[in-house]
C-alpha cells in the first residue's frame, strides 16, 4: 500500500490517519473480547454474565418448500420469508468459568424468529419448533446482541476496504497482541472470530476471487454466511425504528 493511501471520497489519507483508524478498530475489538463470538458473518453469540444470559443469533436459509410452509404456519407472509429470517435464542448463562471448569448445559429460555420486515414471533415452548408461535417483541439485550454481532461482522470488510489486506492492517497498527482476536484465550467465548479475524478477511478475499472452496472445511458456517451483506443492515434499521416507536409508547 502506498505511504499516502488514496481514498476517492476523502482525498489522500496520511499514515497517521491510517494508523488512527487501525487503532480505533483494534480498541473497539478489545471491548468485545470475552463477551462475543462469531461463527460466521452475523452468526454467533453474546454473553451477559451480569444478567446470566447468552443470546445466540442465527441467520436462516429458508429455500425449500416445506421450510417455507413451516414459517407461514408461524405467521410469516411470503414477503417476510423472502426478506430473510433470523433466529434469536436466549439461554441461561451458566459457564462464567469455562473452559477452566466443565461446561454446564445451559437451559433455553426463549426461541424467537424475526424477519427483515420486522415481523417477530416467539415459540410457545423452548424446544426448537415446539408448540405454537405468537407475536413477540425483542428486549434491549436482544438489540444489543444484534448490534454487537453486526459491528463485528462489519470489521473484516472495513479492514479489507481500507487497508487492502489483513497483513497491511497489522503492519499499520503496530501491535502484536491479538489474543482473543486471532488466538483463543481462557474466557467463556475464547475468541471473537472462529478461526481468527484473518480467516474472515480471507473468506471475503476468496469470495471476491471465486475461490471459497479453498476455505478450511471446518469453517463451514463462515462460508455459508457470505451470501448477503445487506440483510443485517436492513434488519437493524427496521428493528431500530420499531424500538424507537416502542420507547415513545413507553414499551420495552
Amino acid at each position: 500500500m502506498d505511504e499516502n493511501v488514496r481514498n476517492e471520497d476523502f482525498g489522500t489519507v496520511s499514515p497517521e490517519q491510517n494508523e488512527a483508524v487501525a487503532t480505533e478498530i483494534y480498541n473497539k475489538l478489545q471491548g468485545h473480547r470475552g463477551r462475543a463470538h462469531l461463527s460466521g458473518f452475523n452468526n454467533g453469540n453474546v454473553i451477559y454474565p451480569e444478567k446470566a444470559r447468552r443470546i445466540e443469533i442465527v441467520r436462516l436459509a429458508i429455500s425449500v418448500a416445506f421450510e417455507q410452509e413451516m414459517f407461514r404456519q408461524r405467521g410469516f407472509t411470503d414477503k417476510d420469508i423472502s426478506s430473510g429470517i433470523t433466529t434469536i435464542i436466549e439461554s441461561k448463562f451458566l459457564n462464567p468459568d469455562w473452559p477452566r471448569t466443565p461446561f454446564k448445559q445451559e437451559p433455553r429460555l426463549r426461541y424467537i424468529n424475526v424477519s427483515q420486515t420486522g415481523k417477530t414471533v416467539e415459540a410457545e415452548t423452548v424446544k426448537v419448533g415446539g408448540g405454537a408461535f405468537h407475536p413477540a417483541q425483542l428486549n434491549l439485550t436482544h438489540f444489543d446482541a444484534l448490534q454487537r454481532l453486526a459491528y463485528l461482522s462489519m470489521v473484516p470488510r472495513q479492514i479489507l476496504e481500507v487497508f487492502e489486506s489483513y497483513g497491511e492492517f497489522k503492519k499499520v497498527l503496530k501491535k502484536s497482541d491479538f489474543a482473543g482476536i486471532d488466538t483463543s484465550e481462557m474466557t467463556p467465548t475464547q475468541i471473537l472470530y472462529d478461526g481468527g479475524l484473518g480467516e474472515f478477511i480471507r473468506a471475503l478475499e476468496l469470495k471476491k476471487k471465486g475461490g471459497l472452496s479453498k476455505l478450511d472445511s471446518s469453517l463451514h458456517e463462515l462460508k455459508d454466511s457470505l451470501d448477503d451483506r445487506d440483510h443485517f443492515t436492513k434488519l437493524l434499521e427496521t428493528l431500530q425504528r420499531a424500538k424507537e416507536s416502542g420507547e415513545n409508547r413507553g414499551e420495552l
